[in-house]
């Protein structure tokens, strides 16, 4: 994707037009645990399905582990 103009996974994974189910299902992982990648609420991820997320949204390895970071930066600050 070259440089980073998304924001999100969330927004990763719409400009795809894929839904959570399907990137989990994509993965081989459940939709809950997904969803809590997607909102930054689970950053313990193992680099090989880290990988395989970005390769479904089409981003970059550091482009997926960026938003992440950016995501746990916004929730953070929600209190």
């Amino acid at each position: 994707m070259g440089k980073l103009t998304i924001k999100s996974l969330r927004e990763a994974r719409e400009i795809k037009g894929l839904t959570q189910s399907e990137v989990s299902k994509a993965v081989d992982i459940t939709e809950s645990y997904y969803c809590l990648i997607e909102k930054g609420n689970r950053v313990n991820i193992t680099l090989p399905k880290a990988a395989s997320i970005a390769a479904v949204l089409g981003i970059t390895l550091d482009d997926f582990f960026m938003l992440i970071n950016l995501t746990n930066c916004d929730s953070e600050s929600v209190s």
